[in-house]
């Protein structure tokens, strides 16, 4: 044994450095000083790594030697060599005791062992563990020895190795640590063995007290130890999980994506990085798939060798299902399918065997299933009445049943909650989905196992934040609702046709509600009845009435409802005490058919606040309506009664326009006619509209400058033909994006219509003069009839018009304006120029051809214009009978002193016989073929007057009326 290990009787507080030399010590022993001083001093010295005993004795054997040259006294000599081998003997003796009493008694376990690794000595700790162990290989008592391991004990270790010693008790920690000793009798080694148990225990109880799993895992990815939650989570025992890789632990699903992942992950632990992932693992008694997330962190030894890892187990199915949860609701639009997933999601969590979702009513009178999951169950009712007592239910903490069947009275005196049972309806668990902080809704989980849930299982649902994700389907369903009341109003207002309007009002509501049937019922008033419109069936059981159904007026809650003119529920027909049931009268019964309804709506459909339509909704549950969906109808209602009216307006307008007999246009504000009249499509010369076809390319004027006043202009029809035309501008006022046009043709401007007046006064002429112009109008309208010539046509027809005229007007007012007969003469302000075109217009083109007349007259008058009308026509007829020659007749208009004064001459015949008869004879023809008389008085009622006189060939007649006032 080497006595280096004397360093533990050295003053550890003198540094070596200051250590007296061996020789010195020696020397003084030499020279008879303290010896004690000399022993304790070598003893330091032997403490040194580079001092050992052979040094001590050589040193010796060279002090002798020394000693023995220089002393040639022989007795002296041998004193001195007795006293240094003395102290030699001394120090050995020191050293040796100090080593054995150290290894004997310190706790630790030592032994040595030679060159060929096999223990020769071990303190007593050593044999305590292995009573056998001197005599056998060191390796063999650790667990598989590693390549570091061997080369310790060859070379020795710079650090402590841990290792596990295989004791008679079993595996135990050491903390190893190797040396060499070199002796003459040849090299070998030790081993200092401290035990580690406590540590590890210590290291274990933190690990216990970990909130997740904890696994400990060696070099080779086993478990060393697991901690009671690991082993519950993994629903297995420590002593099953002892040694097993945690690699095949973790990738029990056998996937091989999760595999590679697990194995990625410990190679990156190898590297010394620490690392976080996630997996599923299908736990072995339960079967049940489990997201763990694994966070790990690498292990050293003190030489920083990869020794192992620590692993957190942390279930993470909560987690995983919030995150599973929060992607459907922001991917998914459809609210069946959303729902459908997430119950998927809540199976992992809680057992059921239904999951429905309600909605309340505003006041929680009454709940609506939304979606279900599970068997179907046929409820009696659409909305479930609230029990006494249940309204504020879902604001409890605890809103389990363990058994449905022996639950509250109250409650099963609900025919719906028997159904339930009768299907096998046991424990329940209710969820509040809120909004505002207040329950618009829940959750209803169902097993057929009674007990199954209580208050935990709402903490636990509410962990995974299910009623967060149950709120989007509430509004997706509203949403949903509101979405086809949209799309029905938009596709209704596209409609014209009424009856096409009410089938797809009752098959969009029978298709989205699924109610039994769905009708529209036209009243008729005057028959006394109600008749089937139009209908739909929502359901395969559902029954059609019979085409062509009526029912009397009075009957049924058709007839109350138009009796109220409001709407009316019926909530159960075999409720007794509802005055709703007493006026119930089946439809199907009535028409024959077996099946009837249990609950009903009526829905009053008004044209200007006149009921014209019944919207009669039935279904075969029972409180299948409430006012709160009477409200979402109203949308389609509202929408249908605008379309009703609108439809009834264009009708009339459509037949106002086509009789007015001005020219109506209607067109965009860019001028695109929309629509014409009959009267504007003849003035614009079309049959039809052309598409984007522009009202300003007819008009010489800008339309956008036009307003309500009337502004003269020329329209140029299709075909190139001119007409004068007065146009006033209109915008409508509900529809302000469309434009009317009022064009009127300046020739009938206002004549056309005053005429009709004059004939309902001159209603009768006499006989002897309607008789020879009746023949000569029939003739002629005859003789028009058979010629083709375009100008005979238009001879033909003004010459019937002149007929018309002296049949119903000129005659008439010659016989009755001597009488005083006539209305009397209302004075207005009026353009004499147009005046004077309105009669021209009437005259054949041939005579047309034949007057001469300004392109231009100014002059507003204020007189009668039927009254003036006459006078300027008669005038103008009397120049045409008269005409001698094919001179022209020429027309002047002047101003003068505020009256204006219209000219005609023309030549006319001149009588060659002279006398009294001559006289009489032009008298005669003035008065008759001029009515001078009346004439001059018109003008003279006006504040005018009437002359003519004669020159040398012709006639020049004056008609002189008063300007207007504001006329300059």
């Amino acid at each position: 044994m080497d006595t280096k290990s004397a360093a533990s009787v050295r003053n550890d507080n003198e540094p070596l450095s200051k250590l007296e030399e061996p020789t010195t010590l020696l020397q003084d022993i030499v020279h008879g000083r303290d010896p004690a001083h000399a022993v304790n001093g070598l003893i330091a010295n032997l403490a040194r790594p580079d001092y050992s005993v052979t040094n001590l004795i050589h040193d010796v054997s060279d002090l002798k030697e020394r000693i023995a040259r220089s002393e040639p006294a022989k007795g002296r000599l041998l004193d001195e060599w007795v006293a240094l081998d003395r102290v030699v003997g001394k120090c050995v003796v020191a050293t040796t005791v100090s080593h054995e009493k150290f290894i004997e008694s310190t706790s630790h376990a030592f032994c040595n062992f030679d060159q060929s690794g096999i223990i020769v000595s071990a303190n007593q700790r050593m044999l305590e563990l292995n009573p056998d162990c001197i005599g056998q290989p060191l390796t063999s008592y650790f667990d598989e020895p590693r390549k570091d391991l061997r080369a310790a004990i060859a070379n020795g270790s710079y650090r402590p190795l841990d290792l596990l010693l295989r004791t008679r008790r079993g595996n135990a920690p050491m903390l190893v640590e190797f040396g060499k000793i070199h002796t003459d009798a040849g090299s070998g080694g030790y081993a200092l063995l401290l035990d580690m148990s406590d540590r590890m225990q210590a290291e274990r109880k933190a690990l216990e007290a970990a909130p997740f799993g904890m696994l400990k895992l060696d070099a080779r990815h086993r478990v060393v130890f697991a901690t009671e939650k690991a082993c519950e989570l993994l629903e297995t025992d420590l002593s099953a999980l002892v040694g097993v890789d945690a690699r095949d632990l973790l990738t029990s699903l056998n996937d091989r994506r999760n595999r590679r992942k697990v194995i990625r992950e410990g190679i990156e632990r190898r590297k010394g990085r620490g690392g976080e992932y996630d997996v599923v693992v299908k736990r072995p008694k339960s079967g049940q798939l489990t997201h763990i997330r694994v966070s790990s962190l690498p292990l050293f030894d003190d030489i920083g060798n990869f020794a192992g890892s620590i692993e957190r187990l942390q279930p993470i199915d909560e987690t995983v299902a919030r995150d599973t949860l929060a992607t459907l609701v922001a991917t998914e639009v459809d609210y069946t399918l959303l729902y459908k997933d997430l119950i998927e999601v809540l199976r992992r969590f809680v057992e059921f065997d239904w999951a429905n979702l309600f909605i309340y009513s505003p006041d929680r009178d009454y709940s609506r299933l939304v979606c279900t999951y599970g068997p179907q169950i046929q409820f009696e009712s659409r909305w479930f009445p609230t029990p006494t007592g249940y309204k504020d239910w879902l604001e409890q903490a605890d809103t389990s049943i363990a058994d449905l069947s022996t639950f509250d009275p109250e409650l099963l005196k609900s025919t719906d909650t028997q159904i339930g049972v009768k299907q096998g309806m046991r424990a329940l668990v209710c969820l509040p989905v809120r909004h505002g902080g207040k329950p618009i809704g829940g959750l209803c989980l169902i097993s057929k196992k009674p007990g199954l849930y209580n208050a935990d299982t709402r903490l636990r649902l509410a962990g995974i934040m299910v009623e967060q994700a149950l709120l989007p389907v509430l509004h997706l369903a509203e949403r949903a609702e509101s979405d086809f009341v949209t799309n029905l109003v938009q596709e209704i207002s596209r409609i014209a046709d009424l009856r096409e309007l009410a089938k797809c009002v009752v098959e969009g509501l029978a298709r989205f509600y699924q109610f039994h049937n769905v009708s529209i019922f036209k009243i008729n008033v005057l028959g006394g009845y109600f008749k089937l419109l139009a209908q739909a069936i929502g359901s395969a059981t559902s029954v059609r009435l019979p085409d062509g159904y009526q029912q009397p007026i009075a009957d049924g809650l058709l007839g109350r409802c138009l009796a109220k003119g409001e709407y009316i529920i019926l909530s159960d027909v075999k409720d007794s005490a509802s005055d709703e049931a007493r006026f119930y009268v089946s439809a199907l019964a009535s028409a024959g058919k077996l099946a009837s309804s249990r609950s009903e709506l009526c829905i009053p459909i008004r044209l200007f606040n006149r009921v014209l339509w019944i919207l009669n909704i039935e279904d075969d549950r029972k409180d299948a309506f409430t006012p709160q969906e009477v409200q979402t109808l109203k949308r389609v209602i509202d929408q249908i009664q605008s379309v009703l009216e609108r439809t009834f307006q264009n009708t009339i307008l459509s037949q106002v326009l086509n009789v007015c007999p001005a020219g109506i246009v209607v067109t965009k504000h860019d001028h695109k006619i929309l629509r014409c009249n009959r009267e504007g499509l003849q003035m614009l010369q079309l049959d039809t509209i052309p598409e984007d076809e522009d009202l300003s390319r007819y008009l010489r004027i800008p339309l956008a400058d036009l307003s309500s006043e009337p502004t003269t202009s020329t329209l140029i029809g299709a075909s190139g033909a001119e007409l004068p035309v007065q146009v006033s501008r209109f915008t409508l006022e509900e529809e302000y994006d469309h434009i009317v046009f009022l064009i009127e043709d300046v020739t009938d401007l206002k004549w056309s219509r005053n005429f009709a007046k004059i004939k309902a006064v001159l209603a009768e002429t006499t006989a002897q003069a309607r008789v020879p112009v009746s023949l000569l109008s029939s003739y002629i309208r005859r003789f028009g009839h058979q010629v083709e010539d375009e100008q005979l046509h238009d001879l033909t027809r003004k010459a019937l018009r002149q007929l018309d005229r002296i049949e119903l007007t000129y005659d008439r007012i010659l016989v009755e304006y001597g009488k005083g007969s006539l209305p009397p003469a209302q004075a207005s302000s009026f353009d004499i120029g147009g005046l004077i075109d309105h009669i021209l217009a009437d005259l054949p083109l041939l005579q047309r051809l034949e007057i001469k007349k300004p392109d231009t007259i100014d002059g507003t008058v204020s007189a009668d214009p039927y009254r003036t009308f006459f006078a300027l026509s008669s005038m103008l007829a009397y120049l045409l009978r008269c005409r001698s020659t094919a001179d022209p007749i020429t027309i002047a208009v002047s101003q003068t002193d505020g009256m204006v004064e219209v000219t005609m001459a023309g030549t006319v015949k001149q009588n060659a016989e002279a006398g009294d008869i001559a006289t009489m004879v032009n008298t005669t023809r003035a008065e008759i073929g001029l009515a001078r008389n009346a004439i001059a008085r018109i003008a003279k009622n006006s504040g005018g007057n009437f002359r003519s006189r004669r020159f040398n060939g012709g006639e020049v007649l004056s008609l002189r009326l008063p300007a207007a006032i504001n006329q300059r």
